[in-house]
Protein backbone atom coordinates (compact mmCIF):
# COMPACT_ATOMS: atom_id res chain seq x y z
CA UNK A 1 0.00 0.00 0.00
CA UNK A 2 1.26 3.47 -0.96
CA UNK A 3 1.14 5.38 2.32
CA UNK A 4 1.67 8.73 0.61
CA UNK A 5 -1.25 8.09 -1.72
CA UNK A 6 -3.43 7.16 1.24
CA UNK A 7 -2.44 10.37 3.02
CA UNK A 8 -3.42 12.41 -0.01
CA UNK A 9 -6.79 10.74 -0.44
CA UNK A 10 -7.77 11.42 3.16
CA UNK A 11 -6.42 14.98 2.97
CA UNK A 12 -8.52 15.51 -0.17
CA UNK A 13 -11.72 14.61 1.69
CA UNK A 14 -14.36 17.09 0.54
CA UNK A 15 -17.09 17.94 3.06
CA UNK A 16 -20.31 19.43 1.73
CA UNK A 17 -20.18 23.22 1.63
CA UNK A 18 -22.71 25.94 0.87
CA UNK A 19 -22.61 29.64 1.75
CA UNK A 20 -20.14 29.14 4.57
CA UNK A 21 -22.18 26.46 6.34
CA UNK A 22 -20.11 23.94 8.25
CA UNK A 23 -20.64 20.21 7.63
CA UNK A 24 -18.04 18.03 9.41
CA UNK A 25 -19.95 14.81 8.64
CA UNK A 26 -17.31 13.20 6.41
CA UNK A 27 -14.28 14.07 8.59
CA UNK A 28 -15.99 12.71 11.71
CA UNK A 29 -17.14 9.53 9.95
CA UNK A 30 -13.62 8.98 8.60
CA UNK A 31 -12.10 9.45 12.07
CA UNK A 32 -14.60 7.04 13.62
CA UNK A 33 -13.77 4.45 10.95
CA UNK A 34 -10.02 4.89 11.46
CA UNK A 35 -10.52 4.32 15.17
CA UNK A 36 -12.32 1.07 14.40
CA UNK A 37 -9.45 -0.03 12.16
CA UNK A 38 -6.89 0.63 14.89
CA UNK A 39 -8.94 -1.37 17.36
CA UNK A 40 -9.33 -4.26 14.92
CA UNK A 41 -13.11 -3.93 14.77
CA UNK A 42 -15.13 -4.96 11.73
CA UNK A 43 -14.55 -2.92 8.60
CA UNK A 44 -18.06 -3.02 7.11
CA UNK A 45 -20.79 -1.84 9.47
CA UNK A 46 -24.55 -1.35 9.09
CA UNK A 47 -25.92 2.13 8.57
CA UNK A 48 -27.80 1.82 11.87
CA UNK A 49 -24.50 1.52 13.75
CA UNK A 50 -23.00 4.47 11.89
CA UNK A 51 -26.07 6.57 12.69
CA UNK A 52 -25.94 5.60 16.37
CA UNK A 53 -22.28 6.64 16.68
CA UNK A 54 -22.00 9.52 14.24
CA UNK A 55 -25.07 11.46 15.41
CA UNK A 56 -23.59 12.21 18.88
CA UNK A 57 -20.30 13.27 17.28
CA UNK A 58 -22.12 15.70 15.01
CA UNK A 59 -24.15 17.03 17.91
CA UNK A 60 -20.99 17.66 19.90
CA UNK A 61 -18.56 18.89 17.23
CA UNK A 62 -20.83 20.15 14.48
CA UNK A 63 -23.13 23.17 14.22
CA UNK A 64 -26.58 22.99 15.73
CA UNK A 65 -28.97 21.42 13.24
CA UNK A 66 -32.47 19.96 13.53
CA UNK A 67 -31.30 16.62 12.13
CA UNK A 68 -27.78 15.12 11.95
CA UNK A 69 -28.46 13.60 8.49
CA UNK A 70 -25.94 10.81 8.98
CA UNK A 71 -27.07 9.17 5.75
CA UNK A 72 -25.30 11.86 3.73
CA UNK A 73 -21.66 10.97 4.57
CA UNK A 74 -22.49 7.25 4.70
CA UNK A 75 -23.67 7.41 1.08
CA UNK A 76 -21.65 10.30 -0.37
CA UNK A 77 -18.19 9.42 0.94
CA UNK A 78 -17.93 6.73 -1.76
CA UNK A 79 -17.03 9.54 -4.17
CA UNK A 80 -13.99 10.49 -2.07
CA UNK A 81 -12.22 7.23 -2.84
CA UNK A 82 -11.95 5.98 0.75
CA UNK A 83 -15.38 4.42 1.43
CA UNK A 84 -17.61 1.77 -0.07
CA UNK A 85 -21.18 0.46 0.22
CA UNK A 86 -21.85 -3.27 0.00
CA UNK A 87 -25.06 -3.25 -2.09
CA UNK A 88 -25.63 0.23 -3.52
CA UNK A 89 -27.94 -1.13 -6.21
CA UNK A 90 -30.50 -2.02 -3.52
CA UNK A 91 -30.69 1.54 -2.18
CA UNK A 92 -33.43 3.85 -3.38
CA UNK A 93 -32.32 7.45 -3.83
CA UNK A 94 -33.79 10.94 -3.95
CA UNK A 95 -33.84 13.22 -6.99
CA UNK A 96 -30.47 14.57 -5.78
CA UNK A 97 -29.04 11.04 -5.67
CA UNK A 98 -28.96 10.82 -1.88
CA UNK A 99 -29.93 7.60 -0.14
CA UNK A 100 -33.30 7.22 1.54
CA UNK A 101 -32.77 6.44 5.23
CA UNK A 102 -35.62 3.90 5.20
CA UNK A 103 -33.93 2.05 2.34
CA UNK A 104 -30.58 1.94 4.14
CA UNK A 105 -32.24 0.50 7.22
CA UNK A 106 -34.68 -1.87 5.53
CA UNK A 107 -31.96 -3.43 3.37
CA UNK A 108 -29.40 -3.53 6.20
CA UNK A 109 -26.89 -1.70 4.01
CA UNK A 110 -23.30 -1.83 5.23
CA UNK A 111 -20.49 0.63 4.57
CA UNK A 112 -16.83 0.96 5.47
CA UNK A 113 -13.36 1.99 4.46
CA UNK A 114 -11.96 0.35 1.34
CA UNK A 115 -10.54 -3.03 2.30
CA UNK A 116 -7.02 -2.22 1.11
CA UNK A 117 -7.02 1.02 3.10
CA UNK A 118 -8.44 -0.65 6.20
CA UNK A 119 -5.69 -3.29 6.10
CA UNK A 120 -3.01 -0.62 5.60
CA UNK A 121 -4.27 1.41 8.57
CA UNK A 122 -4.59 -1.70 10.71
CA UNK A 123 -1.03 -2.80 9.89
CA UNK A 124 0.54 0.64 10.23
CA UNK A 125 -0.84 2.45 13.32
CA UNK A 126 1.65 5.27 12.79
CA UNK A 127 0.15 5.97 9.38
CA UNK A 128 -3.39 5.79 10.78
CA UNK A 129 -2.51 8.15 13.62
CA UNK A 130 -0.94 10.69 11.26
CA UNK A 131 -3.95 10.62 8.96
CA UNK A 132 -6.34 11.07 11.88
CA UNK A 133 -4.43 14.06 13.19
CA UNK A 134 -4.27 15.59 9.72
CA UNK A 135 -8.04 15.30 9.33
CA UNK A 136 -8.62 17.07 12.64
CA UNK A 137 -6.13 19.81 11.84
CA UNK A 138 -7.64 20.35 8.40
CA UNK A 139 -11.24 20.69 9.57
CA UNK A 140 -11.25 21.86 13.20
CA UNK A 141 -9.46 24.34 15.50
CA UNK A 142 -6.56 22.99 17.54
CA UNK A 143 -8.67 23.23 20.70
CA UNK A 144 -10.88 20.39 19.38
CA UNK A 145 -8.05 17.89 18.95
CA UNK A 146 -8.03 16.10 22.31
CA UNK A 147 -11.82 15.93 22.58
CA UNK A 148 -12.28 14.54 19.07
CA UNK A 149 -9.53 11.96 19.52
CA UNK A 150 -11.17 10.84 22.75
CA UNK A 151 -14.69 10.77 21.29
CA UNK A 152 -13.63 8.69 18.28
CA UNK A 153 -11.58 6.25 20.34
CA UNK A 154 -8.26 7.60 19.07
CA UNK A 155 -7.11 9.20 22.32
CA UNK A 156 -4.62 6.48 23.20
CA UNK A 157 -1.94 5.98 20.59
CA UNK A 158 -1.06 2.33 20.04
CA UNK A 159 2.37 1.19 21.22
CA UNK A 160 3.39 0.76 17.60
CA UNK A 161 2.91 4.48 16.97
CA UNK A 162 5.35 5.44 19.69
CA UNK A 163 7.87 2.88 18.53
CA UNK A 164 7.66 3.69 14.84
CA UNK A 165 7.82 7.43 15.43
CA UNK A 166 11.42 7.03 16.50
CA UNK A 167 12.45 6.16 12.92
CA UNK A 168 12.05 8.77 10.20
CA UNK A 169 14.20 7.01 7.61
CA UNK A 170 13.07 5.73 4.21
CA UNK A 171 9.38 5.60 3.34
CA UNK A 172 8.26 6.78 6.77
CA UNK A 173 10.41 9.90 6.52
CA UNK A 174 9.06 10.61 3.04
CA UNK A 175 5.48 10.18 4.26
CA UNK A 176 6.11 12.57 7.14
CA UNK A 177 7.55 15.17 4.75
CA UNK A 178 4.61 14.83 2.36
CA UNK A 179 2.14 15.03 5.25
CA UNK A 180 3.68 18.24 6.56
CA UNK A 181 3.89 19.79 3.09
CA UNK A 182 0.33 18.94 2.06
CA UNK A 183 -1.15 20.15 5.33
CA UNK A 184 0.88 23.37 5.42
CA UNK A 185 -0.13 24.09 1.82
CA UNK A 186 -3.81 23.79 2.72
CA UNK A 187 -3.63 25.57 6.05
CA UNK A 188 -1.02 28.25 5.50
CA UNK A 189 -1.28 30.75 8.33
CA UNK A 190 -0.52 34.44 8.28
CA UNK A 191 2.38 34.88 10.74
CA UNK A 192 1.27 38.45 11.33
CA UNK A 193 -2.20 37.53 12.58
CA UNK A 194 -1.31 36.75 16.18
CA UNK A 195 0.87 39.81 16.93
CA UNK A 196 -1.59 42.12 15.17
CA UNK A 197 -4.57 40.81 17.15
CA UNK A 198 -2.76 40.88 20.49
CA UNK A 199 -1.56 44.42 19.81
CA UNK A 200 -5.07 45.61 18.90
CA UNK A 201 -6.40 44.20 22.19
CA UNK A 202 -3.46 45.53 24.24
CA UNK A 203 -2.51 41.90 25.00
CA UNK A 204 -5.61 41.46 27.16
CA UNK A 205 -8.46 38.97 26.98
CA UNK A 206 -11.47 40.59 25.31
CA UNK A 207 -13.88 38.86 27.71
CA UNK A 208 -12.25 39.16 31.13
CA UNK A 209 -9.29 41.52 30.51
CA UNK A 210 -6.84 38.87 31.80
CA UNK A 211 -3.29 40.09 31.16
CA UNK A 212 -0.97 38.26 33.56
CA UNK A 213 2.63 38.72 32.46
CA UNK A 214 5.74 36.70 33.12
CA UNK A 215 9.03 38.58 33.02
CA UNK A 216 7.19 41.42 31.33
CA UNK A 217 5.75 39.26 28.55
CA UNK A 218 2.10 38.38 28.00
CA UNK A 219 1.24 34.80 28.86
CA UNK A 220 -1.87 32.68 28.25
CA UNK A 221 -3.51 35.27 25.97
CA UNK A 222 -4.05 33.97 22.44
CA UNK A 223 -5.32 35.19 19.08
CA UNK A 224 -8.54 33.35 18.22
CA UNK A 225 -10.15 33.27 14.79
CA UNK A 226 -13.86 34.13 14.81
CA UNK A 227 -14.45 32.44 11.44
CA UNK A 228 -12.13 29.46 11.82
CA UNK A 229 -8.86 29.31 9.94
CA UNK A 230 -9.67 25.64 9.22
CA UNK A 231 -12.81 26.86 7.40
CA UNK A 232 -10.89 29.42 5.34
CA UNK A 233 -11.44 32.28 7.77
CA UNK A 234 -9.00 35.11 6.91
CA UNK A 235 -6.08 36.22 9.03
CA UNK A 236 -7.42 39.73 9.56
CA UNK A 237 -7.66 41.53 12.89
CA UNK A 238 -11.41 42.04 12.37
CA UNK A 239 -11.71 38.23 12.22
CA UNK A 240 -9.86 37.84 15.49
CA UNK A 241 -10.27 38.13 19.23
CA UNK A 242 -7.61 38.20 21.90
CA UNK A 243 -8.74 35.64 24.46
CA UNK A 244 -7.19 33.99 27.50
CA UNK A 245 -6.60 30.27 27.03
CA UNK A 246 -9.83 29.32 28.81
CA UNK A 247 -12.08 31.74 26.96
CA UNK A 248 -10.43 30.79 23.68
CA UNK A 249 -11.40 27.17 24.20
CA UNK A 250 -14.94 28.11 25.28
CA UNK A 251 -15.34 30.39 22.25
CA UNK A 252 -14.16 27.68 19.84
CA UNK A 253 -16.62 25.24 21.38
CA UNK A 254 -19.53 27.66 21.08
CA UNK A 255 -20.09 28.27 24.80
CA UNK A 256 -20.44 31.96 24.01
CA UNK A 257 -20.45 34.35 21.08
CA UNK A 258 -20.62 38.09 20.42
CA UNK A 259 -23.62 39.89 18.99
CA UNK A 260 -23.41 41.70 15.66
CA UNK A 261 -24.62 45.04 17.06
CA UNK A 262 -22.37 47.98 17.85
CA UNK A 263 -21.79 46.83 21.44
CA UNK A 264 -20.67 43.30 20.41
CA UNK A 265 -22.55 41.99 23.47
CA UNK A 266 -21.48 38.63 24.90
CA UNK A 267 -24.13 35.88 24.67
CA UNK A 268 -23.61 32.70 26.69
CA UNK A 269 -25.13 29.41 25.54
CA UNK A 270 -27.98 28.32 27.79
CA UNK A 271 -26.55 24.82 27.93
CA UNK A 272 -23.37 26.05 29.63
CA UNK A 273 -23.25 25.32 33.36
CA UNK A 274 -21.23 23.63 36.09
CA UNK A 275 -18.75 24.42 38.82
CA UNK A 276 -17.11 27.78 38.21
CA UNK A 277 -19.59 28.72 35.48
CA UNK A 278 -20.74 32.00 37.02
CA UNK A 279 -17.22 33.20 37.75
CA UNK A 280 -15.70 32.15 34.44
CA UNK A 281 -18.55 32.80 32.01
CA UNK A 282 -22.03 33.42 33.39
CA UNK A 283 -21.31 36.87 34.82
CA UNK A 284 -20.31 38.14 31.37
CA UNK A 285 -23.62 37.19 29.71
CA UNK A 286 -25.34 40.26 28.26
CA UNK A 287 -22.35 42.53 28.83
CA UNK A 288 -19.97 44.10 26.29
CA UNK A 289 -16.41 42.76 26.02
CA UNK A 290 -14.02 44.23 28.58
CA UNK A 291 -11.51 45.00 25.84
CA UNK A 292 -11.99 45.88 22.16
CA UNK A 293 -9.69 47.49 19.58
CA UNK A 294 -9.72 51.27 19.61
CA UNK A 295 -10.22 51.54 15.84
CA UNK A 296 -13.50 50.49 14.24
CA UNK A 297 -11.92 48.63 11.32
CA UNK A 298 -10.11 46.30 13.77
CA UNK A 299 -13.23 45.45 15.76
CA UNK A 300 -14.92 42.09 15.15
CA UNK A 301 -16.62 42.28 11.75
CA UNK A 302 -20.33 41.51 11.51
CA UNK A 303 -19.95 38.89 8.76
CA UNK A 304 -17.48 36.82 10.80
CA UNK A 305 -19.58 37.10 13.94
CA UNK A 306 -22.66 35.92 12.04
CA UNK A 307 -20.72 32.87 10.86
CA UNK A 308 -19.74 32.06 14.44
CA UNK A 309 -23.30 32.59 15.66
CA UNK A 310 -24.77 30.12 13.15
CA UNK A 311 -21.94 27.59 12.74
CA UNK A 312 -20.33 27.38 16.19
CA UNK A 313 -22.43 28.96 18.95
CA UNK A 314 -24.47 26.38 20.81
CA UNK A 315 -27.48 28.68 20.98
CA UNK A 316 -29.94 29.84 23.57
CA UNK A 317 -32.09 26.71 23.81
Amino acid sequence: MDGIGLYRRFLALQPWSSNGKRAPHKPLLALWAIGRALRGESRMVPYSLVDRNLAPLLDRFGPRRKSPRTQYPFWRMRKDGIWEIDRPEEVTTTHSDDAHVKSLRANDIHGGLLEEDYVALRQDPHLAWRIAESIIEAHFPKSYRADILRATGLDTAPDQVTASSQDDSGQLGEERAVYEYELSRRLKRDPGFRPAVLSAYREKCAVCAFDVRLDGKSTAVEAAHIHWHADAGPGRVCNGLALCTLHHRLFDRGAFTLSSDDDRTISVARGANGTGFDEVLGRFDGTPPRVLPRTDHDRPAEKYLRWHQTEVFRGNS
